[in-house]
């Protein structure tokens, strides 16, 4: 039969990366990634940061993955020792005694023959027929498919609700970034409107304080013209000789 193999394979994928042993009490982060809660515990107090892909996440983020665990719980069932023997290794027939292997011993997980049941290693074990052992484990494995199955939809159905949520985030952000711009591009307008405004005031008033000024200065010109005129006049007076000076036009 080739049930080692795909025991083996589903063994592989039950490992904790951390810890590199089955998941104990394993949690699942917003990223995905399954880690025993005790490890993601452990590394979390020096990084905030997935270990597999390096997100960021809160210890709040924490949620137990019951599906998972009980992939554990029932791989390690079907990892026993009597798997060989199911595989070929062994073939049909106990090793030792040369008899047909027909019973399962539930202790030790193996296939044993009747010889080996009357044994002192197996005689005080709980063993039963082949048919019934593989037919309760399958019974078993039947049961937690539906289980895993369900489990597998809800970590599917929280996967797309996550999803969801943060494209609705990115949306968000996306909005306010439009709103952003479009806000200060309104302000450039409206600053740039302003130091127009400003600026044509300004050359206004240089306008009128250079205009105020050449009319004082004009004003000015006026009366130094006019009072040279007065002191060109009495200096004249004054070169006039006494007799001259003294008559009264």
């Amino acid at each position: 039969m080739a049930l080692a193999d795909p025991v083996k394979n589903l063994q592989e994928v039950l490992i904790c990366s951390i810890c590199l042993d089955y998941f104990k009490d394993p949690v699942i982060l917003k990223c995905g990634h399954n880690f025993c809660r005790g490890c993601i515990a452990k590394c979390s107090e020096e990084s905030r940061a997935c270990p597999e892909c390096r997100q960021p996440f809160q210890g709040e983020e924490f949620q137990l993955n019951r599906y998972l665990r009980s992939v554990v719980e029932i791989t390690k069932k079907m990892s026993f020792q009597g798997t060989k023997g199911l595989t070929g290794e062994t073939g049909r027939e106990c090793e030792e005694h040369k008899e047909a292997l027909k019973l399962f011993c539930e202790v030790d997980q193996t296939l044993i023959c009747l010889v080996c049941r009357e044994s002192r290693a197996h005689k005080a074990h709980s063993v039963a027929p082949i048919a019934e052992a593989a037919k309760d484990y399958k019974d078993q494995i039947q049961s937690r498919l539906e289980i895993l199955k369900e489990g597998r939809e809800e970590i599917l159905a929280w996967k797309a609700a996550g999803e969801t949520e943060v494209e609705e985030q990115l949306k968000k952000t996306d909005t306010e970034r439009q709103k952003t711009v479009a806000e200060f591009k309104q302000l450039h307008q409206f600053l740039e409107e302003q130091e127009r405004l400003l600026l044509a005031q300004l050359e206004d008033l240089d306008k009128e304080i250079v205009k105020s000024r050449d009319e004082y200065v004009a004003e000015l010109s006026k009366e130094i013209a006019s009072l040279g005129d007065l002191i060109s006049e009495m200096e004249e007076k004054c070169r006039q000789p006494v007799s001259e000076f003294l008559q009264v036009r």
